[in-house]
Parts: structure tokens; sequence; C-alpha cells
């Protein structure tokens, strides 16, 4: 068995889409997994932060000169170096220019060796740690920030929220924060893990259901070009196609409505109009002879051919349409019979030919010389072969070239009607078919109705068959008309 190139891909996409079901069973596993992971993680976390202490040898990164130095060193932030009891000099040519903090030196000179030990990583003097860095004032002077903390003063304890400063009672203070820190820090990581979960679940369920709720509102104001396009679970999947495809028939449905209640007004247009101008015309003469304001006889017989051109002309339009309405019901009955379609081709040619010799019509006929036999309704394939004939006779100039072809396939025969005439524009090929179109797509006195081309197509596709033009102006048109060897 020959599987459709597409059959893998969707095979994928249905292990893709999860039922809710299982969506909501995985979410909470994820959840869970989630909760556990960031519980132990924040355990941790705090259990370090609680814990540390910082290095006697090294001051903190966060307070050393190289972090604090700005440009306006008057703006320098040392409120935490001071919290420690250390101060922040200002040094410019080995001098103390400007100071922050309280100072517990007496130190106000420095050498060149001194400003090289003070760049020493945990460099301590006399009990203090020293942090120094080079920077560039905002008047383009050289200076160096240096930063001096007392040894002990490094011996407190951080937690994540507070200080403990306290060496005897850090022990009891830590456990008590730890405690609180904790219990601060899970709840809310509860509170962003809940957060998170929610905002899921609205996102894989009530989206859906809201752009489905708007949908079903706008299909209700007969908007029937709204398509839900949404990615879900297959439940919410299945509702999405479903609707989608409900859409396409309404849409498709509704514009089929509004084409046939057009082409109703316009074949009751046309049926007026060309009912109007014969019936105008033998009212016409009627009347003039009934007054008998024609006196010669000659006229007379003028007149009454007139009536009479002009009756024929109306008896002919309600012959077509009705039996364009009878063709254009769905109940119709074909009466078909098995025949030669090769010799009821050329019988239906022949009732032509004289039409074709009047005309100088060159006629060039290629039909096989054996039977092709299947079931078909004779009386009307023979109207829409003659209509199309006739719409070749009726519009192009003598000396057109008519070439006829019939092709034998297996479940099919092709006939195709072909002349060098005048061709049609592509506005006109549009609309070829439809009703009441004429070869010159204008709405004239020429004796025809208009319903020729469309009376063909209609007992062609009741054949379960197909008709198809070609035609450039100038050139010429042709027809290919596709009918199935049904039984």
């Amino acid at each position: 068995m020959k599987l459709h190139p597409d059959y893998k891909k969707v095979i994928i996409m249905r292990k893709k889409i999860n039922s809710l079901h299982a969506t909501l069973v995985n979410n909470y596993i994820v959840f869970l997994i989630l909760m556990i992971v960031t519980l132990f993680a924040a355990v941790v976390f705090i259990y370090l932060i609680t814990t540390q202490s910082i290095t006697k040898t090294q001051i903190p990164s966060g307070l050393s000169a190289s972090h604090i130095a700005k440009t306006d060193y008057r703006k320098i932030d040392a409120k935490e170096i001071n919290k420690l009891n250390g101060w922040v000099e200002i040094i410019e040519n080995y001098k103390i220019v400007y100071l922050i903090g309280n100072k517990s030196d007496n130190n106000n000179i420095y050498s060149q060796k001194d400003i090289e030990n003070f760049y020493k990583s945990g460099y301590i003097e006399n009990g203090y740690l020293h942090s120094a860095a080079w920077f560039q004032g905002e008047d383009r002077k050289n200076y160096i920030c240096l930063v001096k903390i007392p040894r002990k003063s490094l011996n407190a304890r951080y937690t994540l929220f507070f200080t403990i400063n306290d060496p005897i009672e850090g022990s009891s203070k830590r456990t008590l924060l730890f405690v609180l820190e904790s219990f601060l820090i899970i709840v809310l990581l509860l509170i962003i893990n809940i957060s998170l979960y929610s905002k899921i679940t609205y996102r894989k369920f009530t989206k859906p259901l809201e752009l489905i709720t708007a949908g079903i509102k706008k299909m209700a104001k007969e908007n029937y070009e709204t398509r839900l396009d949404y990615k879900a679970e297959k439940e919410f999947v299945a509702i999405r196609d479903a609707f989608n495809d409900m859409a396409d028939k309404l849409q498709a449905s509704e514009a089929a409505r509004k084409e046939t209640e057009e082409r109703k007004k316009h074949m009751l247009l046309n049926i007026s109009h060309d009912l109007k101008t014969p019936i105008t015309t033998i009212c016409g003469y009627a009347k003039a002879l009934n007054a008998d304001m024609v006196s010669e006889e000659k006229d007379k017989k003028k007149y009454l051919q007139y009536i009479i051109d002009k009756s024929i002309m109306v008896n002919n339009l309600i012959n077509e349409l009705f039996t364009y309405t009878k063709l254009d019901m769905q109940s119709y009955p074909l009466k078909k019979e098995v025949a030669d379609f090769s010799e009821f081709l050329r019988e239906t040619i022949a009732s032509l030919y004289m039409e074709m010799e009047d005309k100088d019509f060159e006629l060039n006929l290629d039909i096989p010389e054996y039977e092709i036999s299947f079931s078909f309704a004779s009386v009307e394939l023979y109207r829409a072969i003659t209509n199309i004939l006739n719409n070749c006779l009726k519009y192009n100039p003598k000396g057109t070239v008519i070439s006829i072809n019939l092709t034998d396939e297996e479940e099919k025969v092709i006939l195709t009607i072909r002349d060098n005439g005048i061709g049609m524009s592509e506005e006109l090929q549009k609309n070829v078919f439809n009703e009441f179109i004429r070869g010159d797509a204008a709405r004239q006195s020429d004796g025809g109705t208009g319903l020729g081309l469309s009376i063909a197509k209609t007992i062609i596709e009741l054949h379960g068959g197909s008709i198809m033009l070609n035609s450039q102006l100038g050139k010429g048109s042709e027809f290919i008309i596709t009918v199935g060897k049904g039984k």
C-alpha cells in the first residue's frame, strides 16, 4: 500500500499534541520538581550566606578602593566602611587632600614605598587592612583612593538581610535569622511558582476558550471570514479544526447564495430587456395594421413578417429559458442510452453543414473510424454541441476554419472544437458560460438569447464532464469538452 507523502508528518504531529489530562499531569509533575529543586537551592543558599564570614586578611570586594572610587571623590559612598570603623583617604602627591570618616591613625604623608605597599592585596599595617586604587578626578589630576579598615572589625558575620557584629550573641542570632530568612524565601518561592503555574494553566486552557468564544460571536454576526488560529491540546485543536471547517462551508455557502441571487437579478433584468424590445416592436406594427395606417399591400406583408420574426424570437427565448430552468433543477432526469459517440458526433456536425457552407466556413474533422460506445443523453448532448457550433457560426467572419477533434481515452472522450476566428477578450472568457452573455459581451438585438453556452455547460456537467475555453483576441477560440464514459 502506497502512503501519502505527508503520512509520517501527520503521525509526528499527533504524537506532539497532548490531551488535557496529560497536560495537567505533566504540569503538576514539573511544578513539584521545580518546587523541590528551588526549596533545596534556597536552603543551601541561605545556609551559605548565613555562615559566611569575611576574611580577616582582605577587604571585601564591595568595599575595596577600586569599587568605590569616583571622579568626584566628594560623592564617594563610604557608609559601610564607616560602620566598620574604617575611613577613606584621597591622596595627591603622597598627601591626604580629602578624608571620609574618622581617621584613627596619625599618618598624613606617605612615602613612595608606602604607596607601593598599599597596592598589595591584603596589606596589613598597625592592625589596619589597606586597599588602594588610582583614579582621575574631575580636574583631570591623578589621585589615589585609599581605604583603611580595622582588622578586628572584619570578624562580623553576614546573613542575607542582616549583619551580626556581636561575636558572643552571633551564634544564636544566626540561628534565629536563618529560620526567619528560610521562611521568607520559601514563601517567596511558593508565590513565584504558583504564579507561574497559574499563568501557564491560564494560557493552556483559558486562552483557547476565549478565542473560541470570540470566534462564535463573530460568526453569529455573519462574519464568515473568521478563523481560529492557536496551538493547544488535542481537544482544543479538534474544536479549532471543526470550527474552521464549518466556517469554510458557511463562507462558501454564503458566497454561493449571494452569487445565485445576483445571477437571478441579472437574469430577470436581461429577460425583461430581451422580451421588451421584440414585444414593443410587435405591438407597434400590430397597432399600425389595426388602425389601417398601412395602405400598401407589400408594406402590410412586410409588417406582418416583422411581427412573425419578432414572435419567433420571443418564442425562442422562452424555449431556451425553459430548457435552462429545467436543466438547472437537480432532479432533472437524463435519458441516457448506449450509442456510438463517433457516429453521433458526425450526424450532429452534418446537421449544421448547410449553415457552414452559407458562411464559407472550412471544416476539418478528426474523428476515429471505429465505434466508441457508452451511455449518454443524445438529445441533450446534441443541443450542447450545436450551441457551441452555432456560437462559432454567429460571431466569426466568412472563411473561418473550424477544426473538430475527438480523442478516445479509457474512461472518457475529449472533444475539441477550435476556430481561427475573432477570439474573445480575457474579461469575456471569465463570464462566457454565465447566463445572457453574448459574443461581444454587449446587450444587442442580434437574435441570440445569451443562454446557449450556459446551457451547453450545464448539459456537459450533468454528464459528469467539463468544458474549458482557451481564446485569444484575433486568433480564435478553442472549446475542450470532456465526457466520461458513464454506465
